[in-house]
């Protein structure tokens, strides 16, 4: 069939305040999707999502799109492709309900042949429900937030993402491939067949003209050898593309293409995780599904950089966290090198807000994990499937076999791919808490009566481990870890050495863990066989949860874990929302040996010393920077990360002192001193010599804007995006990371601007707007190409420097080799 975007030309109305979606509505905006617009709506204290969407408000709205189908297209299947709808979504065609799709992340297909009408203009309208409060427990987006497809083909067709591609074995330097499908309708025709051509990323074909006949259901299947074929892994991820013809004699009646990677995986006790038979440990972090100053708003260009940058800080692989990940996120990873452990839901029948998932489960779940299997197939990056994050019903009978029911459905359907399930004791041994705490040192004196469960991980942090292990938590995982291939810990670490003992054949992985951790929980996933990766919590930062990774300074706990408003951030990702490492971010790749310079963070000196509000997933407050104007002679904190025997500290070329760092010391020395501006180094020795170094400079004299935009050339297709990151350095190029300036932002041409912002937590701007403040001496603007060629240029402004421009070009995209995916 051909796929067609659909994405442009639609009419947004807010319709909360309607009767019926075809009643008396407000004037229309029209808009390009993927649209979110829950970003584009109001925040305020009295949110009643509160801290859950970052204290954005939710709505209900309609979109609509008209569409001309010329006369001669009478004959052929018309199939539209929702990738995502946030939430509750209605879809009417010409007056004509068609279907719903309850869920928030499902890409779902909807044939609508019988209600188009030839030679007119049709209409289509999607109605979504979403102003419910409390719909799910972070920042969700509202709208058609995720592509839309028409596809377009005859009577008798390859059905969209039909065929399928499994790796059977790879042995003997040869590939054993079993390509399947079915074709719609095929019983309509007689004596058909399937053409296969394999061919790799250089369109050189590896195997040709394969031709199978289509039985009268419409199956079709071939198994293929590729002689010496290119594995994807993360070190290499090589793909070949499968090419497809539907004939009926000697006449093409469909065609298809689609993507794929040859790679097995296997999960084997005492081994761990095995990607082409070679032992691989996951450097994990967990994200959620926006995209910081766009939204949830989901893009190829924004998924192709947030993976780029997460693997350039050392991740391979990422766990989509609490839902399933979109189509674009799963091109980058397959096109970067990414493992994926991609999740479906996080409620069964226990409701974690008022109107989530538990509405629809019992009805849908099938159906969702269908869709996302049906998604995922013939991507190479997808490794695991787990369908509940800290599910609460897992001690009843009820859900163990539930837990079980869902493991199978799953395996039928894919065989190939490992089923795990992300498990928290400390939810699944709620009922019995109050029998626990008694008998863990200390933990017995905390009154935990009506408190949320973050809340309580919180505040029995020390005794974590030892509740962890307790004997009601150890029998009530094993029906549960008996079902499924891998047992996912969810803040379990406590457990890893004594079930690594106690359960030889269960094969572990930490699917989600707080940042401070991450050096104990490396240590253990390199000793131990049958535990083969930790995922951090967060990889990325992200909108809603706010505060979670808070360190509050004004000593406010009336949100207990969370933030109070204006908190809108988590807070808590190695990745800020603007895509720029945090300091955690470079203390993880030490621990995971990935840097050998050591990394120097100061402490904001306007803190020094006052008593702060952290969490379990709070870092350490501060900047890779020694500029800080106004703090000459005031004291510092400074944290060195390394992996040596000892980290020196030098101020202009005075010893401030020598400590032991390294992984017995935690990867980190930390030091006390005073502000001097110049030039701070750190020196790491082991043995006794000098293995690295690194320097912080002040930046000196007057201050410019430096903007800089990713890409040099920009398909002109209306869906390509341009990032410009704005920092101020001094003239020397020594980043100002101070300066918290007010900066306006003018764009000048056909490009449109989705999102303006920085990464401050508890910012009151808005990502719309035109001026935005500095956090850290940075901005970032997030630009969407026009849909015919030209240019545009963006300038930045502030009262104080002089104004800086970038110059963008929209070409032909043909004429652009730069597009993610080819």
């Amino acid at each position: 069939m051909k796929k067609i975007n659909f994405n442009f030309d639609w009419d947004v109305s807010d319709i909360s305040d309607s009767s019926n979606i075809f009643g008396e509505k407000p004037k229309p905006q029209r808009v390009n999707l993927p649209h979110d617009a829950m970003i584009l709506g109001k925040r305020s204290e009295d949110c009643p999502n509160g801290n859950s969407s970052g204290f954005f408000w939710n709505s209900d709205y309609l979109y609509e799109k008209t569409f001309y189908v010329p006369e001669k297209e009478d004959k052929k299947t018309f199939i539209l492709e929702f990738e995502g709808i946030y939430m509750n979504a209605q879809i009417w065609v010409n007056h004509n309900y068609i279907d719903k799709c309850d869920y928030g992340y499902t890409d779902f297909y909807l044939n609508i042949t019988d209600w188009v009408i030839p030679d007119e203009e049709n209409l289509i309208q999607v109605y979504t429900k979403a102003s419910m409060n409390k719909t799910t427990r972070w920042y969700s987006g509202t709208g058609i937030y995720r592509d839309v497809n028409l596809h377009i083909g005859p009577d008798t067709y390859f059905e969209p993402d039909g065929v399928r591609i499994l790796t059977a074995r790879i042995e003997a330097g040869e590939a054993k491939l079993e390509i399947f499908g079915k074709i719609a309708k095929a019983n309509e025709f007689k004596a058909l067949s399937v053409k296969i051509d394999i061919v790799d990323e250089k369109t050189e074909q590896i195997v040709k003209a394969t031709e199978v006949p289509v039985a009268q259901n419409g199956a079709f299947g071939a198994n293929l050898i590729i002689k010496s074929p290119k594995l994807w892994s993360v070190d290499t991820p090589d793909l070949y593309r499968a090419e497809l013809r539907l004939i009926k004699g000697e006449t093409d009646v469909d065609q298809d293409s689609v993507k794929f990677g040859i790679r097995t995986i296997e999960a084997v006790s005492q081994k761990g995780l095995l990607i082409n038979g070679v032992k691989t440990k996951l450097r994990g972090g967990c994200i959620h599904h926006d995209n910081g100053p766009i939204g949830a708003a989901e893009y190829d260009d924004a998924a192709y950089r947030r993976i780029r940058i997460m693997k350039e800080a050392g991740f391979n692989a990422i766990r989509s966290a609490h839902n399933p990940i979109s189509k674009s996120l799963l091109r980058a990873c397959d096109k970067l090198g990414m493992m994926v452990m991609d999740e479906s839901f996080d409620t069964w029948h226990t409701a974690k807000s008022e109107f989530d998932y538990t509405l629809f489960f019992d009805k849908n779940w099938r159906f969702d994990l269908e869709m996302m299997v049906k998604k995922d197939f013939n991507h190479p990056s997808v490794i695991m499937y787990t369908f509940g994050n800290e599910i609460q019903e897992l001690d009843t009978l009820q859900g163990q076999k539930q837990n079980r029911m869902m493991a199978d459905f799953l395996r039928s359907m894919d065989p190939t791919r490992l089923t795990s399930n992300a498990v928290n004791g400390m939810f699944t041994a709620l009922k019995h808490i109050d029998e626990i705490l008694p008998e863990i040192d200390r933990a017995d004196s905390v009154n935990t009566d009506n408190m949320e469960i973050n809340n309580m991980m919180t505040v029995l942090d020390e005794n974590m481990g030892a509740i962890m292990r307790h004997r009601y938590i150890s029998e009530m995982l094993e029906p549960i870890t008996d079902a499924l291939d891998v047992a996912c810990y969810n803040y379990m670490d406590g457990r890893y050495e004594t079930d690594a003992e106690k359960y030889p054949h269960r094969i572990i992985v930490g699917s989600e863990a707080r940042p401070s951790s991450i050096a104990k929980n490396w240590r253990m996933v390199k000793n131990l066989p049958n535990v083969f990766g930790d995922f951090v919590w967060a990889g990325w930062d992200y909108i809603g949860e706010a505060g979670t990774g808070k360190v509050d300074y004004t000593m406010d706990a009336s949100q207990g874990m969370y933030g109070a408003y204006p908190w809108y951030l988590a807070n808590c990702g190695d990745i800020d929302i603007c895509g720029r490492r945090r300091p955690q971010s470079y203390y993880r790749e030490i621990v995971w040996g990935l840097r050998k310079k050591p990394y120097i963070v100061v402490g904001r000196p306007e803190h020094y010393q006052q008593p702060s509000i952290m969490n379990n997933w709070s870092w350490f407050d501060g900047v890779s920077s020694w500029t800080w104007p106004g703090y000459e002679g005031k004291p510092v904190q400074i944290e060195v990360y390394a992996d040596a025997d000892e980290a020196e500290l030098l101020i202009n070329g005075m010893p401030v002192g020598r400590k032991t760092a390294g992984e017995d010391s935690g990867f980190k020395a930390v030091f006390d001193t005073i502000y001097e501006p110049g030039k701070i180094e750190a020196v790491t020795y082991k043995q006794g010599k000098v293995v690295s170094d690194t320097m912080l400079e002040t930046a000196m004299g007057e201050r410019q804007l430096y903007a800089i935009c990713d890409k040099e050339c920009t398909p002109a297709d209306g869906q390509s995006l341009v990032y410009i990151d704005v920092d101020v350095v001094d003239k020397n190029g020594i980043y100002d990371k101070s300066a918290s300036d007010k900066v306006d932002i003018v764009v000048d041409g056909t490009a449109e601007l989705l999102g303006y912002g920085n990464s401050d937590p508890k910012s009151m701007e808005n990502f719309y707007d035109k001026t935005r403040t500095l956090y850290d001496g940075h901005l970032t603007a997030v630009l969407r190409a026009p849909r015919e060629p030209g240019e545009a240029v963006v300038s930045f402004r502030s009262d104080r420097m002089p104004a800086v421009s970038v110059k963008l070009t929209f070409v032909n995209h043909i004429m652009c080799i730069r597009h993610p995916f080819g």
